[in-house]
């Protein structure tokens, strides 16, 4: 696995290490930890991306946003004798 091949897989990482099991991200983890440089850039991404959240986490949602998403799933749901 090339540098480029591991920073595409952890691109996708989560923060709070959600993902730190998940096989996916295994090799890419595991050259991470042999390569300083690699390492170096992998930590800035997530404190990157921590901060990305936490200001995307002060934006508060449209009211009745939950209500409006629920209801159009309600309404894209075919009922069980119209799957064919």
């Amino acid at each position: 696995m090339s540098n480029y091949d591991a920073k595409s897989v952890l691109n996708a990482y989560r923060s709070a290490n959600a993902d730190a099991e998940d096989p996916f991200f295994k090799d890419a983890l595991k050259k991470a930890k042999r390569d300083p440089e690699l390492m170096d850039w992998f930590m800035k991404q997530r404190a990157f991306d921590d901060v990305i959240v936490a200001k995307v986490r002060t934006i508060p949602p449209p009211a009745g946003l939950k209500v409006q998403i629920l209801t159009m799933l309600r309404a894209a749901r075919l009922p069980p004798h119209q799957i064919c």
